[in-house]
């Protein structure tokens, strides 16, 4: 015998149709308490935008942040090989350029510095801004340079003559 399912479901939901018609409740209301009404759905309204602008400005300013850290962090090691680069740059400079002495090496080296400087605070400013993935901006000026410093370095190994007023 199965006497638990002869017997009706007694936790069965009963549907109601208690439905609340929202505008016939607003339209019950007096005057003075649509006003308040109206007034205190505005003032959450503005409420509500005013803390989403202060969080996208917030979360705005913790991206910038970020960026800026993890460019200064790129920025450390493309120091480094920027001074290396400089120095395959600048000494077969110095082996290369004959003629004038010091003064045209210097020049020349100063010209290439100007370049490396404008590349990389051009560069480094829109990847900072957003604008440009941040590991080609920050590397942007010793990848262009990296090329040069190997080029005058295989020229001077193989005693070429780059810069040669004379020819």
């Amino acid at each position: 015998r199965n006497i638990i399912l002869s017997k009706t479901d007694s936790a069965k939901i009963v549907e109601t149709n208690n439905k609340i018609n929202v505008d016939s409740l607003f339209n019950s209301y007096t005057l003075a308490e649509k006003d308040k009404t109206l007034g205190s759905a505005a003032d959450r309204t503005e409420s509500l935008a005013s803390e989403w602008n202060m969080k996208s400005y917030q979360t705005t300013d913790a991206d910038n942040n970020i960026r800026k850290h993890e460019a200064d962090w790129h920025k450390k090691i493309t120091l480094s090989i920027s001074c290396l680069i400089f120095f395959f740059i600048g000494a077969p400079l110095g082996a290369i350029i004959r003629k004038g002495g010091l003064g045209m090496p210097v020049v020349v080296s100063v010209l290439i510095f100007v370049i490396y400087y404008i590349i990389d605070s051009g560069a480094t400013r829109v990847a900072k801004s957003g604008e440009m993935n941040m590991v080609l901006g920050v590397w942007m000026s010793t990848i262009v340079l990296a090329p040069i410093g190997a080029f005058f370095t295989y020229k001077s190994n193989n005693d070429s003559v780059v810069f040669n007023a004379e020819v």
